[in-house]
This record gives C-alpha cells, structure tokens and sequence, in this order.
C-alpha cells in the first residue's frame, strides 16, 4: 500500500508531504481518501512525531478502507496523549 499510495520504498514521508500531493489536481481520485484519511491520523489524532512523520503500520491498514474507519482511533488517540503526560512508573521513580 505504502509504495501505491507514495510511489517510493522510502519511509520518510511527513503529513505535509501528503498534504502537497493532495493540492495536486493530477492525484489520482482514488488516492485522496487514503491521503485525507492518514493524513488527519498521523497528523491530528495521534501525532507521535514532532516532524509529523506517517505511519508505515497506518498505511498499511488503508488496505481495508472499511475497517480502517471502524478502528477505535478515539482510543488510540487517548493513549497515546495520555503516554506523553504522563510519568511512568519505573523503580527508579520509587526511590
């Protein structure tokens, strides 16, 4: 899906890279939902990465555009928010 949906192996592409291909009147139709769709995860929801970098996991759950939309991506969301706010507890925080 990755080299479909990018046309490269090469995994460093940015939500502001999909962002410019999606501007492109050129962009195939059936590649703007899977852009839009990855573009909002990696970039709004669950921003793991201070350069915003996509996902190759998320990608390539775009195979199955149905259950991609089904996931709970709320949840996700909430993880990994709550991940970067909170400390976690290691035995060194103990003593």
């Amino acid at each position: 899906m990755w080299k479909e949906l990018f046309e490269t192996e090469d995994e460093d592409v940015t939500v502001p890279d999909v962002l410019r291909m999606l501007e492109q009147p050129s962009l195939p139709e059936w590649k703007r939902l899977p852009l839009g769709l990855i573009a909002l995860v990696d970039g709004l929801l669950v921003c793991g990465h201070k350069l915003l970098r996509v996902t190759p996991a998320y990608v390539e759950m775009l195979e199955d555009t149905g259950s991609f939309l089904q996931y709970p991506w709320g949840r996700e969301a909430f993880v990994s928010t709550l991940s970067r706010f909170c400390l976690l507890y290691t035995s060194d925080a103990a003593d």
